[in-house]
């Protein structure tokens, strides 16, 4: 469920920068992809349902420092 969220919180971002999500290069969707790799990884880390969804900053933090980020 992370994973999925993940994608679709940033193919919102990106539709409020004004791109379409079906025109986004491969750069573009290996960072999507990315960061929601960071979030499945993540709330696989803890326990429970909601408490262990990772925040913006939770991912920020572990992308800054196993991955790269944009």
């Amino acid at each position: 469920d992370s994973f999925t969220s993940a994608i679709l919180a940033k193919f919102l971002q990106k539709i409020k920068q004004g791109k379409d999500p079906f025109d986004l290069d491969c750069e573009e969707m290996e960072d999507i992809l990315r960061f929601a790799n960071a979030a499945g990884a993540l709330t696989a880390t803890k326990k429970g349902v909601i408490p262990s969804l990772p925040t913006q900053e939770d991912l920020c933090i572990f992308l800054n420092g196993y991955g790269k980020i944009n």
